[in-house]
């Protein structure tokens, strides 16, 4: 089995395991339906100061090589162009594949914890 297969499998695995674990979903929602077990203190849009990194390749203002391979429509310099986006954020900050180690860029493990919840507890405004 491959160490990129196993890691899905296992993330997978993961997921069933915890979104099973008895989650009313009355604590918050994730991204655009989800729920998550810890919505509490839920920080905003301005307060998430990861995505300050995020926008060095997640901004409508870049393009071409710039965006260091970025999709075009995934623009986090609003909060509505993050929040349609909520749930893959959760799912990329989660899996550590975002900031790409080879962007030079990285987030401590306290952004990363507030980019999460943000994202998986309703993607509050301010």
């Amino acid at each position: 089995m491959s160490g990129k297969y196993f890691s899905s499998v296992l993330f997978l695995l993961l997921a069933a395991t915890f979104s099973a674990c008895g989650d009313d979903g009355s604590e918050g929602t994730a991204g655009q339906g989800g729920t998550s077990g810890d919505c509490e203190d839920v920080p905003t849009y301005a307060d998430v100061s990861a995505f300050d990194k995020c926008t060095m390749c997640h901004s409508s203002s870049l393009s071409g090589p710039d965006r260091n391979n970025a999709p075009m429509d995934h623009n986090f310099d609003t909060y509505d162009g993050a929040a349609d986006h909520a749930d893959h954020i959760a799912e990329e900050a989660e899996g550590n594949n975002m900031p790409p180690p080879a962007s030079g860029i990285t987030i401590t493990a306290a952004e990363r914890e507030a980019l999460i919840k943000w994202a998986t507890c309703g993607t509050p405004e301010d």
